[in-house]
């Protein structure tokens, strides 16, 4: 579970952090009620983003590789053959598929 706990695609020194106190079974950490008690939030780093000419929140790249047009914001609410939205399809693309997803 801890190896695909969280809701960040790339674990950060906060993630890390929290998740080694969590491997410590209760020996390591407290409880936080600001960042000061942690020294801040550390160093976050952040990629470029892809670009996205239309702004619909996919990047044009995707949209190209899956037949939508990177020029109309709109295709993201369309739906894909599967029931989902096409930027669902696009988010649920960004992380890799669990063992229990593949029972299904």
């Amino acid at each position: 579970m801890l190896a695909s706990a969280g809701a960040s695609l790339v674990r950060d020194a906060a993630d890390t952090r929290m998740i080694g106190q969590l491997r410590s079974l209760g020996k390591q950490g407290k409880i936080i009620n600001s960042e000061a008690d942690v020294s801040g939030i550390g160093t976050l780093v952040s990629k470029p983003c892809p670009t996205d000419t239309d702004d619909d929140g996919m990047p044009d790249a995707w949209e190209a590789a899956h037949g939508l047009n990177p020029n109309d914001p709109k295709d993201a609410s369309g739906i894909s053959k599967s029931g989902y939205t096409h930027i669902e399809e696009y988010i649920n693309s960004l992380v890799p598929e669990m063992p229990q997803d593949k029972q299904k």
